[in-house]
């Protein structure tokens, strides 16, 4: 799943940096996920987005933080 996200948003941008967490976990009655992500960047041209999926089943989750390369133009 990494793999696949990773490939479909680097296509011809190399000057931004991403960084991709994904949580997949069996659902019960007493599921319980904590998580917490910290990052430092410029809010004008960096995105953060976060998707869940949940079925009977399972629980998924992806985080996505796309950061600019400090260096880039």
């Amino acid at each position: 799943m990494i793999q696949k996200i990773s490939k479909a948003l680097t296509k011809g941008d190399e000057t931004r940096k991403l960084l991709i967490h994904c949580t997949i976990c069996s659902r019960t009655d007493e599921l319980s996920i904590c998580s917490a992500n910290m990052c430092s960047w410029d809010t004008s041209k960096d995105v953060a987005v976060y998707s869940e999926w949940t079925s009977k089943t399972v629980f998924g989750a992806v985080q996505v933080f796309f950061i600019t390369h400090r260096y880039s133009k």
